[in-house]
């Protein structure tokens, strides 16, 4: 179960990665996520991970840079905005 700080994080990145055009899948995953939709959540992820792969070196340090501010300034954002296995 996801907790209300865990929503609330997913809003604040999924919101602020929606002014990225080449982010909506991982905007979908986020906002998604935060309604309780894990599955359907989960499935945006997966399109956003393999579109990744073909990234530069340069669109996945945009990414990541845009990512690690978040660690230090949104409560909770450590699980519902960063999924690990």
């Amino acid at each position: 179960m996801i907790t209300a700080e865990q929503n609330q994080a997913l809003l604040a990145v999924g919101n602020a990665a929606a002014h990225h055009p080449g982010w909506a899948d991982y905007t979908a995953y986020c906002l998604t996520r935060e309604r309780g939709l894990r599955k359907d959540a989960f499935q945006h992820l997966t399109t956003f991970l393999a579109k990744a792969e073909s990234w530069t070196f340069d669109q996945k340090v945009e990414f990541t840079s845009f990512l690690f501010p978040f660690f230090e300034t949104v409560e909770s954002a450590d699980y519902g905005p960063f999924p690990s296995p």
